[in-house]
């Protein structure tokens, strides 16, 4: 039965298709960022879940990301006939893939017949929402056998999000700080480069930074600072997530006291006092190993945001 094009697909978990017979239209939600899915549709990672044994797999995918960059692959169906598949990217952006399709093979129904597919990554809370749109099939038994082609495709797609999402790990990084009062600069200074060895990267009236194999010491000099056993006083561990905005809506929500630095980062004090600054797992955090600066991060995020 033809499913009229203007009906509204329904989103869920398990990828729904419908056409016209000129047009499919496809969705699928999936439990992983947008970047993450953009990553599985347009590298080499699409060998490892596009596909089933019984029905095909997918080899040699080779592409350049970019407009008018190329795109290509080989179907391997279970007897080993090997079939090519090449196109041409019309439009890419973090958020859309703009694409042409073309068999090199005479398809039983769509033959060598270009045609055009629209994918777009939409941001839900529960990740992406994934929508096709395929188009100038030229004959309306194409277009309804690509139809149950794309919801094995997104199936598979989602399943394979679900199996390979980042680790939960959190680790403590390498990126300490202290607020000290300047009175003290030259008790720190002897502690730690002549009793603990560390090397000095930076050392000005505002700003002391200190390397101690491959971790980092900031000392930022105040006028006047809190009681030594206060714990913001105290060095700030910093707490790298693999996946940090999410770890920072569970920290804030959380309920504990966050603290105002000049800095973009997420500075908290959990129970018990310790504070933290949280910062991405693979995050660049260069600026803070030897800017002169006490504001650094402070610095960088106004200028970003100039740039845009």
């Amino acid at each position: 039965m033809k499913r009229p094009i203007t009906a509204q697909a329904r989103h869920g978990s398990v990828a729904r298709a419908i056409t016209d017979g000129l047009i499919v239209l496809a969705t699928v939600d999936v439990a992983a960022p947008p970047e993450r899915v953009f990553r599985a549709l347009t590298t080499d990672e699409v060998e490892r879940w596009w596909g089933a044994p019984a029905i095909y797999t997918i080899e040699s995918w080779k592409a350049d990301v970019r407009e008018g960059g190329t795109w290509s692959l080989i179907i391997r169906l279970p007897d080993g006939t090997a079939l090519p598949a090449h196109g041409e990217f019309l439009r890419v952006s973090p958020l859309e893939i703009v694409q042409t399709r073309r068999y090199d093979f005479d398809h039983p129904t769509l033959g060598r017949r270009p045609t055009r597919v629209t994918t777009t990554l939409t941001p839900i809370e529960s990740g992406t929402r994934v929508t096709v749109r395929h188009e100038d099939f030229g004959s309306s038994e194409a277009a309804h056998e690509h139809a149950g082609g794309w919801e094995r495709f997104l199936d598979w797609l989602a399943a394979h999000a679900m199996t390979d999402r980042p680790s939960d790990k959190v680790v403590l990084g390498k990126h300490t700080a202290v607020i000290a009062a300047h009175a003290d600069r030259e008790r720190i200074r002897r502690f730690y480069l002549d009793v603990l060895g560390c090397s000095a990267r930076v050392m000005t009236d505002e700003v002391d930074r200190f390397q101690l194999e491959d971790v980092h010491f900031c000392f930022v000099y105040q006028s006047t600072a809190l009681d030594e056993s206060a714990f913001t006083r105290a060095i700030y561990l910093e707490l790298a997530a693999d996946a940090p905005d999410e770890m920072r809506r569970k920290i804030v929500a959380s309920g504990v006291k966050t603290l105002d630095l000049p800095d973009p980062h997420l500075y908290f004090q959990a129970p018990g006092g310790q504070v933290f600054k949280l910062v991405g797992t693979n995050e660049d955090l260069s600026l803070y190993e030897s800017s002169t600066s006490s504001k650094p991060g402070s610095s960088a995020h106004a200028a970003s945001g100039a740039a845009r």
